[in-house]
């Protein structure tokens, strides 16, 4: 019995599998780094976006607080960012050790037109004395709000985001300590 002959080897491909595999190992290796660098990029953006929407609405809740404190309480003053702070609830743990928080500066309510409303003339019957004289007004008010997240005592904020809104309460009287703010410093820091 007689084998078939083995064909005899080329010089030239002898190792070319093992060079083959390296090469395809070296774009596997370049594509995943390549996919990782992605995902590490859109997670920071998704981070930083995250830190920007609980920005925005912590000061869309100074907004709201102003609004209430202005309904219930007759109160149109400024709340500065050291006396409205909201603190992380998601991240108490770091909080606790990094002082992680948003700090909301609200302005004062600005009333900034008093049109007599629907509602006043029944409100005001028989209120006043003097005829033509009216109590009660649509009262139209701006107030901003200001946050910044913060960590610790750091000076640099992580973001910031301001808000602005108009809001009209009606029947309402006009309240002289509101008034005594327009035109004031704490007008101007009012932005519409």
């Amino acid at each position: 019995m007689s084998h078939p002959p083995v064909p005899a080897r080329l010089h030239g491909q002898s190792g070319s599998a093992y060079l083959v595999a390296l090469l395809a190992l070296v774009v596997l290796s370049i594509i995943g780094l390549a996919l990782a660098l992605i995902t590490q990029t859109e997670m920071q953006t998704g981070a930083s976006e995250m830190t920007l929407q609980r920005t925005f609405y912590a000061a869309d809740s100074g907004i709201s607080r102003s609004m209430a404190r202005t309904f219930s309480h007759f109160d149109c003053t400024p709340m500065l960012g050291t006396d409205f702070v909201i603190a992380d609830q998601d991240l108490t743990a770091l909080m606790t050790t990094s002082g992680l928080r948003e700090e909301v500066a609200v302005t004062a309510a600005l009333p900034i037109n008093d049109p007599p409303c629907p509602l006043c003339s029944i409100n005001n019957a028989g209120g006043t004395e003097e005829k033509g004289k009216q109590d009660y007004y649509e009262v139209h008010h701006v107030v901003t709000a200001d946050a910044q997240r913060r960590v610790g005592t750091d000076p640099q904020r992580l973001a910031q985001r301001q808000v602005g809104s108009f809001f009209a309460l009606q029947p309402w009287p006009k309240i002289k300590d509101c008034y005594d703010y327009v035109g004031s410093e704490e007008a101007a820091k009012v932005k519409m």
